[in-house]
């Protein structure tokens, strides 16, 4: 092989394929050379682009953490909306307690301004006769 680098393919192979389709050793080991300089050529100008068994565990860890992480969020999700649902049966209570009191108010309200309707007209109706007698 003509290249002198390292091979990365199995090359021998490779022009043992070729010479049993009827390539001769020249042409074989040509065409090795050949797909040889392509297969490094393509690795070197991906290098970068590809992944190593490293970089996969390492992106396997931090899904990991992310998950952990979506768990911890879960759970803080469920205190929220438990402690939203408590909050809600709290306000709901309240308003519920509120309503009585009002509706309790009202009520005094209607009897006291009855009380003094009457109460003004009684005296109204006092002063008429005392009025009326002069």
């Amino acid at each position: 092989m003509g290249n002198g680098m390292a091979a990365t393919i199995d090359t021998h192979a490779y022009i043992k394929r070729f010479i049993n389709v009827g390539f001769t050793e020249e042409q074989a080991e040509t065409q090795t050379d050949i797909i040889n300089d392509a297969f490094i050529d393509f690795r070197n100008k991906n290098r970068e682009d590809l992944a190593t068994k490293i970089d996969i565990a390492e992106v396997k860890i931090d899904i990991a953490e992310v998950k952990s992480d979506m768990a911890g969020v879960k759970s803080d999700i469920a205190e929220v909306k438990s402690e939203l649902k408590s909050d809600i049966s709290e306000v709901k209570s309240d308003i519920a307690e509120l309503k009585a009191e009002t509706k309790a108010e009202i009520k005094v309200m209607k009897w006291m301004s009855g009380f003094m309707l009457s109460l003004v007209a009684a005296i109204f109706i006092m002063l008429l006769k005392s009025n009326l007698t002069f």
